[in-house]
């Protein structure tokens, strides 16, 4: 009898455990700022991903700001052109989330409050592209997807 009514305690542990840590994603937010990274890598679809210790220089990149707040992504423009570089900058408002995009190397980039990520990757076909929360943040993290349209 103890073994069992172990066992139901160390489920619930765990249940409350796991319940918390999906819950924290959305719900959190981080005081401190740190400082702005990013990555460098290419892909065989030729859409390549920057990512540099300071913000690249301005040059003939798409800029778009993103903000990831409870559930949602907010972009400010959303619509880039094909084979311009576009170029990320990445914040949140609301909770920890982490930026991937479909059919790019864009992957798991941190969007938390206080800190900005910029990456800068090419569009190399028109059609849209899809942005997607990868960390699981609480009940509408299915939901949580904003379009970007690539012109011609």
């Amino acid at each position: 009898m103890d073994m069992k009514k172990n066992r139901l305690a160390l489920l619930a542990v765990t249940a409350v455990a796991a319940l918390g840590m999906t819950l924290a994603g959305c719900g959190e937010k981080e005081a401190e700022p740190t400082k702005t990274e990013t990555t460098t890598s290419t892909d065989k679809a030729a859409t390549e991903t920057k990512k540099e210790t300071a913000p690249a220089a301005a040059g003939n990149e798409q800029v778009v700001k993103v903000n990831g707040k409870n559930w949602a992504w907010d972009l400010d423009k959303t619509e880039v052109k094909k084979g311009q570089p576009v170029k990320l900058i990445i914040t949140s408002t609301e909770g920890m989330h982490n930026l991937s995009i479909d059919g790019t190397t864009v992957d798991n980039v941190h969007a938390m409050s206080g800190k900005e990520e910029v990456v800068t990757f090419t569009p190399d076909k028109a059609g849209e592209l899809f942005l997607r929360c990868t960390l699981p943040c609480g009940t509408g993290h299915g939901s949580m997807v904003a379009k970007l349209k690539v012109t011609d």
